[in-house]
């Protein structure tokens, strides 16, 4: 997968801490005609912020998670990149990424930022 091709990343927090168990963010984006940003505030490149290990350490039906660091604090987090042409309802991805912004739970990892590029 290039980067071009990644929709949507988000980023969680890895600590050690945090149960083996808990989930992973998932969700849906339907590609319509020409607009803004889909699912984040504005478009962004998650690779000037956080440094992401190729490496895979999950995936799933719309996407790859990956370790990555960020460049100025080198704290290490969860990427999950969703392709856009693979999710089916954005109603959804945006509801869900609503509700993970709010959620502050010890045993649910902590959505951190959200980045969409312009690839289709």
């Amino acid at each position: 997968m290039t980067a071009t091709s990644v929709a949507t990343a988000v980023t969680e927090r890895i600590t050690n801490r945090a149960p083996a168990s808990a989930p992973y963010f998932s969700g849906s984006l339907q590609v319509t005609a020409r607009r803004e940003s889909l699912v984040a505030e504005s478009f962004s490149d998650v690779r000037i912020i956080y440094q992401i290990n190729p490496r895979p350490i999950g995936d799933g039906n719309y996407g790859v998670v990956r370790k990555c660091m960020h460049r100025e604090t080198m704290e290490w987090y969860a990427i999950k990149s969703i392709r856009k042409s693979k999710v089916g309802n954005i109603e959804l991805l945006r509801r869900e990424v609503d509700v993970l912004k709010e959620l502050d739970h010890p045993n649910i990892i902590k959505l951190v930022d959200v980045h969409e590029d312009r690839a289709m």
